[in-house]
């Protein structure tokens, strides 16, 4: 249970500094994209393991866990972004 905890958090944040990264990339902001570059290998660090491991082992709610982060992560940035951008314009 606390993997697929971990796997649910760290997912969702990957998916979240992917979109921040390529926000990155496109206004060129080269320190950015190196700062969500690192954030990115560390998460990959540990998703990267406990996934092999859950799919060894057999383990659906890591699994299910890692799939259900991606729209939790991607939903987050998209909401996030629009509360930023419309703080900025006013």
């Amino acid at each position: 249970m606390t993997q697929a905890l971990s796997v649910l958090f760290l997912q969702s944040v990957y998916i979240l500094l992917l979109g921040v990264q390529s926000r990155n990339v496109r206004d060129s902001q080269v320190l950015g994209a190196m700062g969500t570059s690192i954030l990115l290998g560390l998460c990959g660090i540990y998703l990267t393991p406990a996934i092999v491991q859950a799919s060894a082992s057999g383990e659906p709610l890591t699994l299910v866990a890692f799939v259900v982060a991606g729209p939790v992560g991607i939903a987050v940035a998209i909401t996030a972004h629009d509360h930023l951008s419309n703080r900025r314009k006013n």
